[in-house]
């Protein structure tokens, strides 16, 4: 190996590093060595140039000013520890600019790495060497190895999605790795990407649907498909949309989950293991983020299905702020007529009819003016609605009026609505510290109505009713809350500390009317095949009652939380 002067060597350094580096020619005098200094931290080169010299360097107090003097001069002088460097940044998409929940990220050299947060960001420390080779991968994607200075900015790492042509594709019974729970047990997250590859049902992509397909995780019923996680009630499920919380995200007889699959950023599903911060569920916590809109133009999609269509836009709108729009609304109630049945027989006609809708907006604002400061706000709208009529015509040929029949008419109409509606700012004072704090309004309310009436008719037209009886049933429940989190990240661990404030609110109405009239009651037969009773003792005599029914419930609590998040 190479040897040269220690003299010669600590000048050179000098030169290349610009340490100032204080010596005596004497005490250097007959010192060699063979040290490489090439790729070596200038504090690093330098305990390399000494070594075996019985010589040391002793720090004047400036960082960049040491002084040689022998080992044995002072026992002041004590070796220093190598230094450490740390990596940290943020994977994103290098199409749409989202960022990349669970990425990971190795150090070649070390063979050790991490995976990204749900803000798309990590972080590695305790790195001995200043420059090294990243790799960044994810599914979906195509990996990347970068040669990174480590200079304490972070590192924007950009990956672009993979396009792989295969010659045959063979399917067994395992689980694929991108889907897999081994890194914390009972936590499953799943990101836009796995979403996207998990298919489509009844031509849309469902959350709901490929949730299914887990362990211990189901639907209740064909009804409302709300999920049923270790077989508790659909009601021991939380369900929050970017810390938001979301009521019944199923549809009326299990269609399509809210809000819409394609805009979702990632999903994480807690069986076990629950965050203390969304406390109040004993089953699981469904917790999703919106993709923020972000991309360097605009993009489109439209989508149409047997059951709804849809559109959606992310716009980047001025150069620290984008949004995300999109609409979605069923085809039955829009394309088709309501579904009608007539049943003639004999001397009765029956007439059915029915019809179902649903529709849902969303909306989510992102605005930037610095990678330290961020503020976003979400609003969502959605509701379902179903109603059915019939009718049935009984007596055709009344006494005094033979152009009319008299009948029974009833009524259903169900529906529910639920909004969503936040704001959040997050401020990042370091690499290793997120601060967030959230305001949020979520609602919802549920209508049920039932009719049934005696009434008049022409042909398949009611004239007028007899009697009516109406009951209608409400519930309405909202929940509000501000919420203040510091997240700490400490190598592959975050210590997630805050506190919250929230507003219950719980309220039900039910309203019952039953109004009877005179009109008509002399053109019934003389015998009232309805009733089985005589028109004189008929109960139908002209009155109207109502009776309404109220409740209403209201509770604030206010709570802490800390914990080790993974």
């Amino acid at each position: 190996m190479h040897s040269r002067s220690l003299a010669d060597a600590l000048r050179a350094l000098r030169s290349k590093t610009g340490l100032d580096v204080v010596f005596s020619s004497g005490l250097l005098a007959g010192k060699s060595t063979t040290c490489q200094i090439e790729g070596l931290a200038p504090e690093g080169a330098l305990r390399c140039i000494l070594q075996g010299t019985g010589l040391v360097a002793k720090s004047t107090g400036s960082t960049r000013q040491w002084v040689i003097v022998p080992a044995a001069v002072s026992p002041l002088i004590q070796p220093t520890a190598p230094p450490q460097y740390e990596a940290s940044g943020t994977v994103r998409d290098a199409i749409t600019g989202e960022t990349l929940i669970g990425a990971s990220i190795i150090i070649e050299s070390a063979q050790r790495g991490t995976t990204t947060d749900r803000e798309g960001r990590f972080k590695i420390n305790q790195i001995s060497n200043k420059n090294i080779e990243l790799r960044a991968s994810y599914v979906g994607y195509e990996s990347v190895i970068l040669e990174v200075d480590l200079t304490g900015k972070p590192i924007d790492i950009r990956l672009s999605p993979s396009n792989t042509s295969l010659a045959q594709l063979v399917v067994d019974g395992h689980r694929t790795e991108g889907l897999s729970e081994k890194a914390t047990p009972g936590v499953l997250t799943l990101s836009s990407r796995q979403l996207e590859q998990a298919g489509a049902f009844r031509g849309q992509e469902d959350l709901f649907q490929v949730l299914d397909g887990f362990a211990s995780v189901g639907r209740s019923s064909e009804v409302n498909g709300d999920l049923v996680v270790r077989g508790a009630d659909e009601g021991q499920v939380r369900y929050m949309v970017d810390d938001i919380p979301l009521f019944t995200p199923g549809r009326t007889f299990g269609g399509f989950s809210t809000p819409q699959t394609d805009l979702l950023q990632g999903v994480t599903l807690y069986r076990g293991l629950i965050p203390a911060e969304f406390g109040g569920r004993l089953a699981s916590v469904l917790t999703t983020s919106l993709k923020d809109g972000i991309g360097n133009k605009p993009s489109y999609s439209v989508g149409l299905s047997q059951s709804s269509g849809r559109i959606s836009a992310e716009l980047p709108l001025l150069a620290s702020l984008s949004g995300m729009l999109a609409l979605r609304h069923s085809v039955q109630d829009v394309l088709r007529q309501q579904q009608t049945l007539y049943i003639q027989q004999k001397n009765r006609l029956q007439n059915i009819s029915a019809q179902y809708g649903y529709g849902d907006a969303t909306a989510k604002f992102s605005f930037r003016p610095s990678r330290y400061h961020q503020v976003s706000i979400n609003l969502y709208q959605g509701s379902d609605a179903l109603s059915a009529e019939g009718n049935e015509s009984l007596f055709p040929q009344l006494k005094k009026n033979p152009e009319y029949s008299t009948g029974f008419s009833s009524g259903l109409t169900y529906g529910w609505r639920s909004h969503q509606a936040g704001i959040r700012y997050q401020f990042l004072p370091s690499n290793q510290i997120i601060l967030s704090v959230a305001l949020y309004h979520s609602g919802y309310k549920m209508t049920e109505m039932n009719r049934i009436g005696v009434v008049k008719t022409t042909g398949n037209a009611v004239e007028a009713f007899e009697f009516y009886q109406r009951a209608s049933y409400e519930n309405e429940q909202s929940e509000a809350g501000i919420k203040v989190r510091t997240d700490v990240q400490r190598g592959r661990h975050t210590a997630r500390v805050g506190a919250a404030l929230v507003r219950h609110e719980l309220g039900s109405v039910l309203q019952g009317m039953i109004t009877n009239t005179a009109s008509g009651i002399n053109e019934l037969p003389s015998e009232d095949t309805i009733s089985g009773v005589s028109k004189e003792k008929s109960p139908f005599a002209p009155n109207q009652k109502n009776f309404p029914y109220h409740t209403s419930q209201k509770a604030t609590e206010a709570f802490v939380f800390g914990e080790d998040v993974l």
